[in-house]
């Protein structure tokens, strides 16, 4: 179906009312052959949404490692920041994913020292979860 409705001209890069395209989607639900598919057609993978997010963004949300090695793989940026100024491995740590979702991202270059626009350090975010009653990252889902 998708692929129809490209062929016919629909606009892989259509925004909603969120700025949120269909590669955010895709990425999102992990419709794995969607997002190849969107990206064969020119969907921008470097989009944000109304808060800045990018796939790459989304990829850590959904949960799932091998959509976010994929996405990284087909152009993401690691370093991609959102409006809070988060990278997404900051967002990886303040959201408690899973530690496999934070290797991609170290192994893929994410900067550790990454500092968000209030001037938060990651660091120091991690220890704010922790003093918070956070256990660290979530080793249990994916």
């Amino acid at each position: 179906m998708v692929r129809f409705l490209l062929d016919a001209g629909a606009d892989v890069n259509q925004r909603s009312m969120t700025e949120q395209t269909p590669l955010h989607q895709a990425v999102f639900y992990g419709h794995m052959p969607i997002v190849d598919l969107l990206l064969e057609y020119g969907a921008d993978i470097k989009a944000g949404d109304v808060n800045g997010l990018q796939v790459v963004h989304y990829a850590v949300d959904c949960g799932r490692p091998e959509m976010l090695q994929h996405v990284l793989s087909r152009g993401a940026d690691v370093h991609a920041t959102d409006s809070n100024g988060w990278t997404p491995l900051f967002r990886a740590v303040v959201q408690g994913a899973a530690t496999k979702i934070a290797e991609v991202l170290v192994e893929a270059g994410a900067e550790a020292a990454a500092v968000d626009r209030a001037g938060l350090a990651l660091p120091a975010a991690a220890r704010v979860l922790l003093a918070r009653g956070s256990y660290g990252f979530n080793t249990y889902t994916r």
